[in-house]
This record gives structure tokens, C-alpha cells and sequence, in this order.
């Protein structure tokens, strides 16, 4: 896996080692025989990401942010 692949993986997942452990098995199954997953397999694979509306409302909730 190459080292943006990687980053982006933790950036897509944050602190969760189970969801991380989740996605890089998808990963290797969606890459098959390849020897390396690259970022754009990441992007494809998981298109949920701590940016996405979900995770922008939680994290407003708990920093008790009215205007985001």
C-alpha cells in the first residue's frame, strides 16, 4: 500500500481500528492479486468519510456548535 493510500484510509476512518481493520478488507478484496493498493482504490472502496454530512453533524453536536 502506498503511503497515501494509507493516510487516506486514516483520514476516511479516524481512531475506529475496527473500521479500519473493515476497510483494508475490502481493499484486498476489491484489489485482488495486485501487490498495491493505491489511493484512487481507496477513494473508489470507501466513499463514506468523517467529511461527510453524518459526521459534520455529531461533530457540531458535540462541540454544542449552533451554527454549523
Amino acid at each position: 500500500m502506498d503511503k497515501r493510500a494509507y493516510r487516506t484510509i486514516y483520514e476516511m476512518t479516524g481512531f475506529d481500528i475496527g473500521t479500519f481493520s473493515d476497510n483494508i478488507e475490502k481493499l484486498i478484496s476489491y484489489v485482488g492479486d495486485r501487490k498495491r493498493i493505491t489511493v484512487e482504490d481507496v477513494a473508489f472502496v470507501l466513499k463514506r468519510t468523517k467529511k461527510d454530512p453524518i459526521y459534520e453533524l455529531t461533530n457540531a453536536i458535540a462541540d454544542r456548535d449552533v451554527d454549523r
